[in-house]
């Protein structure tokens, strides 16, 4: 499994954040939307991105790689959701 969350990194980091109870959610950053106060949302901001490729694209192909450590061999199917 992979997880890139806003609490965390990773399986191990995401729990022992869970366990910490590291707040997920917090004011909007990324993008400017017109609300006021910011929109709590739980976003994922620490982590650099390649500008002509989609967040979204980026933030599954994390996921995978972190799954992939845990396996010596190639998937049948990968599985993408929130």
């Amino acid at each position: 499994m992979g997880i890139i969350s806003p609490v965390g990194r990773g399986i191990d980091n995401t729990i022992d954040a869970i366990r910490k109870a590291v707040p997920g959610i917090k004011p909007l950053r990324l993008f400017p939307t017109g609300a006021t106060p910011p929109l709590p949302v739980g976003e994922i901001s620490s982590l650099s991105f390649v500008d002509n490729v989609p967040r979204t694209h980026t933030l599954a192909l994390m996921a995978a790689k972190e799954a992939m450590k845990c396996s010596d061999e190639a998937p049948d199917a990968v599985v993408i959701g929130v």
